[in-house]
């Protein structure tokens, strides 16, 4: 892996930031973009790239405040994150490109899709089937938006299950508006800010709020055979290292350098 450097590698300067993207291909072949997670960059997914490049050219990037991109302290938009994508394909002169996203990188691919849709070969992800923007539409549009969605998709209109994950009052008021009849939600982000609900609608529509790390303890087996199953993919968001790194570790982790969630392993 430390062999390994792009074909060609630049800044991209707009909206006052410098976006970093690498290449590595001649222009030859078909091109896949890797899209980043939420606290991940571009080195982070050297691991996957020898399978890679055999047959397809690639493309990364860091988003704003990742790996060698600017951080500035203003706040990032997923739409402008895929359209520097847009622009950086323009400089290396790809007409379409496949997507693949991981978490974060799959919202920025279906925004992607959504504005350059005749610059996309195939898009996939894990676990994205539909993105919406709650800055866009009001409680009521969303939750209608995600009825139509269940119901050209086959799924039942009642016992869904939300799972709250932003940390933030405006995210938690919104997972809490999209309960319906026999809903659970799980609240997993923390915010010290108060958040005023309606909690009749607990009552009105038998539903369930509770606080978990995203998964209730009794289902820890059932899960656990579903990752060993490959059902559900985890060693793309898990990064090993060993427990002699604490140190420098928790210190990339302040600094968001980290390419997934962390796992120490004691030295035998």
């Amino acid at each position: 892996m430390s062999d390994l450097a792009p074909d060609r590698q630049g800044l991209l300067e707009q909206d006052e930031h410098r976006i970093h993207w690498e290449y590595f291909g001649r222009g030859d072949r078909e091109a896949i973009v890797l899209l980043n997670g939420l606290a991940m960059h571009t080195k982070a997914w050297y691991g996957f790239l020898p399978r890679l490049l055999p047959e397809l050219d690639v493309v990364l990037y860091d988003y704003p405040g990742q790996g060698e991109s600017s951080a500035r302290d203003v706040p990032y938009f997923i739409d402008r994150i895929a359209g520097y994508l847009g622009a950086i394909l323009d400089a290396i002169s790809l007409d379409r490109v496949h997507l693949m996203g991981i978490s974060y990188g799959g919202f920025v691919g279906l925004e992607f899709a959504r504005r350059f849709q005749e610059r996309l070969d195939t898009l996939s992800g894990f676990g994205v089937r539909l993105a919406l923007r709650p800055d866009q539409l009001d409680a009521k549009a969303l939750k209608q938006a995600l009825r139509e969605f269940a119901k050209q998709n086959g799924v039942p209109s009642f016992r869904h299950k939300i799972f709250e994950t932003s940390g933030t009052t405006a995210g938690q008021a919104t997972a809490f508006n999209l309960l319906g009849p026999g809903g659970y939600l799980g609240v997993v982000g923390f915010t010290p800010k108060s958040v005023e609900l309606r909690l009749s609608n607990l009552m009105a529509f038998d539903a369930t709020a509770q606080g978990n790390w995203g998964c209730l303890p009794e289902h820890y087996p059932a899960v656990l055979e579903l990752v060993l199953a490959g059902k559900v993919a985890l060693h793309p968001f898990v990064e090993r290292r060993p427990l002699a790194s604490i140190n420098e570790t928790f210190e990339d982790v302040r600094a968001g350098r980290g390419s997934g969630r962390v796992v120490l392993v004691p030295e035998s």
